[in-house]
Parts: C-alpha cells; sequence; structure tokens
C-alpha cells in the first residue's frame, strides 16, 4: 500500500487548513519525531522477539525443548 501524490497534496492541503500555516511546520516536525519513536520501538520489539524465537529453536533442536 502506498501514498500517490495527489493522496500527499490533499494530506497537506488539509492540515494546511486544520493547523494553519504557522503551526504547520511544528507539527509536521513533532509528528516526524512520534513517527521515528514508533518505528524505533516496534523495530526492537520484533528483535527481540525473533531472538527469542532463535532461543526457542536452539532449545528445540538440542532436545531441552518441553515435550
Amino acid at each position: 500500500m502506498s501514498i500517490g501524490p495527489l493522496e500527499v497534496l490533499v494530506i497537506l492541503v488539509v492540515a494546511l487548513l486544520v493547523v494553519g500555516p504557522q503551526r504547520l511546520p511544528r507539527v509536521a516536525r513533532d509528528l516526524g519525531r512520534a513517527m521515528s519513536h514508533f518505528r524505533q520501538a516496534y523495530n526492537n520489539l520484533k528483535e527481540e522477539i525473533n531472538q527469542e524465537l532463535d532461543v526457542l529453536d536452539e532449545e528445540e533442536k538440542s532436545g531441552q525443548g518441553k515435550k
């Protein structure tokens, strides 16, 4: 799923109308930071889950897993 140029233009126009030209740069910056933090937390969670799954796979291969 991707956003085309027309959709981006519509989103920018609506944002400009909602928050106004004075606050738009700050809102965009805050939104970018929030998305960055969310992406980092998601990647950390995904990495932690993958590490745990690797540990479980290793335990199962070595015969130490629960039966």
